[in-house]
């Protein structure tokens, strides 16, 4: 099963999806410092 661990807001949904790209490109160690960084204020 999956589970959401992490959710940012943008105002326009060009902005989240270009973020969302940029994250996709990242490195697996880059994604999980990147999570592990900004878990505590997103987390859902």
């Amino acid at each position: 099963p999956l589970q959401m661990i992490h959710a940012e807001s943008f105002s326009t949904r060009s902005e989240a999806t270009q973020a969302e790209a940029a994250f996709k490109k990242l490195s697996r160690k880059k994604k999980e410092a990147y999570l592990s960084s900004h878990s505590e204020s997103n987390v859902i």
